[in-house]
């Protein structure tokens, strides 16, 4: 039985296929946005440990199928992409919780890579 909602699972299936230069660049991203309050918004982030948990299991799956792909762009690549799907991930599935500038900000990684998310709730 899954826990999380359908915009959620539809983020990390399109994310964990992403080609590696993308990742890369929204791993680059999420690093960027840290000092300008990325850190304070993702502490903001409130999901169960169910729902941790699903995200979680499914970004590692889904990218560890990637793993030589992932590898052969740069050694630390699979771990980066790990950090910043799932903390995308639980942004998404907690955005209701979440100000629109939170939202806004925790979701640029993927949008600056030109990738779509749900709407802030």
């Amino acid at each position: 039985m899954t826990v999380l909602d359908e915009e959620t699972r539809r983020f990390v299936q399109q994310a964990v296929v992403l080609p590696p230069k993308a990742l890369a660049q929204a791993w680059e991203r999420l690093l960027d946005l840290h000092p300008q309050g990325g850190r304070a918004a993702r502490d903001a982030v409130r999901v169960s440990a169910a729902q941790n948990s699903e995200i979680d299991n499914a970004v590692r799956s889904g990218l560890r199928a990637r793993l030589a792909d992932l590898d052969a762009h740069s050694p630390d690549l699979f771990s980066d992409a790990i950090v910043v799907t799932g903390s995308v991930a639980r942004a998404i599935q907690a955005r209701s919780n979440l100000t629109g500038e939170q939202y806004q900000l925790l979701t640029e990684p993927f949008t600056a890579v030109g990738m779509a998310v749900p709407e802030h709730r």
